[in-house]
């Protein structure tokens, strides 16, 4: 027998709410891959040190019937919303995040972590913080020591988002819920044209860039914390290739990493907070990589910061973005122990291209690192000729996930953060998180207006400023699929 409608802006059903007690992995992902004497494969080179752990975290929720709630039962009999073609109507989701560069390159990963707590493949959702600072189990593999490193890595990997999934669901609680958002100034454009016309990755203060906080809170029946769920749109690119104080380069957490560890800390209980990567494809710290040096007749360098303040700026953002969050989650008044829970998945093909070029060679932008020195002249940037190529078209894989009155749309890619702002635009939801990395990596999505940037991220496989209609045709096929029992 089905639960009695309430009214809500959105017109669904609601269900009384329970939460599995989020939970981060106590293995130190780091441990058994970085050693002194063995350095660690990382995203863009090899560490020789330990800075902070990367940690592995999980929230499981499960959405339960009046009836089931009174009952005390724990049995699940589905969400309150019906299930279409390319949908679940599991009362069910358990949230993973990895603070690694990108998904881990595990055969069946989403089966193994699903089978080993009991859930369904689609009643798991996994991203990644994209950190630029974590190991990475297969992007560079100079020796065979590096490859056997990887092989390892995939090891813990797997093992710590187990760990963390088993901690989670065991610990099922009642709890309630809210959604709300802040602001978190840290982030900055970073697609910066120079006097000369020459597009370089530095801060761009006058571009666009979204500082929305969206945070979930879910806190027990005495009002404590259990777990929050970030969202912010920022690059975890601090200390990129950069060295610490004693002159070594480091694994970390990055700045998420940091503002996770302040915010569990600051509200203690146990409680755990997840942070997730917004539409940042375009977004970087405001502190981050080094200083741009532009001179009078066009000459521009990245020059490097000393040793040890790229980990100074990584800390003083983080935790500068912790008590943003900290902020905002004090802000929230009003809870609710009731939640709709619905998933939807889509896969559209999206335009490609191709370097049409054969005599261009290498990364198709190639800026100056350093201090200038005698003789360095000025020389315009040159850039590979593109062609379209409408027989290899890019599968971009999305996801929809409805909490209550708020849509987390669930892109596996990197959006620039126009295109993040056109899809929270045109969502019909009262409120929208557009969460990125939340499948392997299929490169940078470029939104209309930013499609003459001539960017490193416009030289991929996917055609800049081609994609937007068909992305946020994709979001409203999906939001279709959501009717109400």
């Amino acid at each position: 027998m089905k639960d009695t409608p309430k009214s809500r802006t959105s017109g669904s059903f609601v269900k009384k709410l329970k939460i599995w007690r989020g939970t981060r992995s106590d293995t130190r992902v780091s441990a058994a891959a970085t050693t002194r004497e063995q350095p660690s494969v990382l995203h863009f080179g090899v560490c020789e040190d330990i800075y902070d752990s990367c940690y592995c975290r999980a929230i499981a929720i499960e959405c339960m019937s009046q009836a089931e709630s009174t009952a005390g039962t724990e049995k699940n009999t589905g969400s309150s919303i019906e299930a279409g073609e390319n949908k679940t109507g599991s009362g069910r989701l358990l949230l993973v995040a990895y603070e690694l560069s990108d998904m881990p390159e595990i055969p069946q990963l989403w089966e193994k972590i699903a089978a080993a707590v009991g859930f369904e493949k689609d009643e798991v959702v996994l991203t990644v913080t994209h950190n630029h600072s974590s190991p990475n189990d297969s992007k560079i593999r100079a020796t065979e020591e590096e490859t056997a490193l990887g092989e390892r890595y995939k090891e813990i990997e797997l093992s710590a988002g187990i760990t963390a999934c088993r901690e989670a669901v065991s610990s099922l609680r009642p709890a309630r819920y809210a959604y709300t958002e802040g602001q978190s100034f840290i982030n900055v454009n970073r697609n910066y044209c120079s006097l000369a016309g020459e597009w370089l990755e530095a801060p761009n203060f006058a571009g666009f860039s979204d500082k929305t906080l969206a945070v979930f809170s879910f806190v027990d029946e005495e009002g404590k914390l259990i777990a929050a769920f970030l969202n912010h749109a920022t690059h975890a690119t601090n200390i990129f290739q950069q060295r610490d104080a004693d002159g070594k380069t480091k694994l970390s957490g990055n700045f998420p990493g940091i503002t996770c560890r302040f915010l569990e800390e600051y509200y203690g209980n146990g409680s755990v907070v997840m942070w997730t990567s917004g539409a940042a494809g375009n977004q970087n710290p405001f502190l981050v990589h080094g200083m741009l040096m532009e001179y009078s007749d066009g000459y521009c360098t990245e020059v490097a910061y000393p040793d040890g303040a790229g980990y100074q700026q990584m800390e003083s953002i983080g935790r500068r973005h912790a008590a943003d969050a900290v902020r905002t989650l004090n802000q929230i008044r009003d809870y609710s122990d009731k939640m709709e829970l619905c998933h939807v998945k889509k896969q559209i093909d999206i335009p490609a291209q191709k370097r049409d070029d054969p005599l261009f060679t290498g990364p198709a932008v190639k800026p100056n690192i350093g201090y200038r020195k005698a003789g360095d002249q000025y020389r315009p940037p040159v850039y590979p000729k593109m062609a379209d190529d409408p027989e290899h078209p890019v599968p971009l894989y999305m996801e929809l996930l409805i909490l209550g009155d708020t849509a987390i749309v669930c892109v596996g890619a990197e959006l620039f953060a126009q295109l993040g702002q056109k899809i929270k635009e045109a969502s019909p939801w009262k409120h929208t998180v557009v969460l990125t990395h939340t499948h392997y990596h299929i490169g940078y999505i470029l939104d209309e207006s930013s499609k003459d940037v001539r960017a490193q991220q416009s030289f991929g496989r996917i055609k800049p400023g081609a994609a937007d209609e068909l992305i946020l045709e994709g979001v409203q096929e999906m939001f279709a699929e959501v009717k109400i029992l």
